[in-house]
């Protein structure tokens, strides 16, 4: 009954992989986790990911926050090319 059902999630998470729906880094205990903890309103990883990546979008300024310059930011302050669809293209590609 165990094996059988990491067998499922192994099979499971090497088609979604192959598909380009979760990413390669992904084991199947990583699968089985999140899978049963993270996925919500989604089938995959990669719609889980859209699907924050298209609220945050909603959520986010058209121009940076006016913040002053901090050079001990580990990321050096903020890039004047900021656009807000950024953030759903970098969650949403893996």
């Amino acid at each position: 009954m165990v094996r059988s059902m990491y067998e499922e999630l192994s099979r499971e998470r090497k088609e979604l992989q192959k598909a380009g729906e979760c990413p390669q880094f992904f084991t199947t205990a990583g699968w089985q986790l999140f899978k049963e903890k993270y996925l919500y309103q989604a089938d995959t990883p990669r719609q889980q990911y859209q699907r924050i990546a298209r609220t945050l979008a909603k959520h986010a300024r058209s121009t940076p926050p006016n913040f002053p310059y901090n050079s001990c930011s580990p990321f050096g302050g903020i890039p004047r090319n900021w656009k807000p669809y950024t953030i759903s293209k970098a969650v949403s590609s893996f």
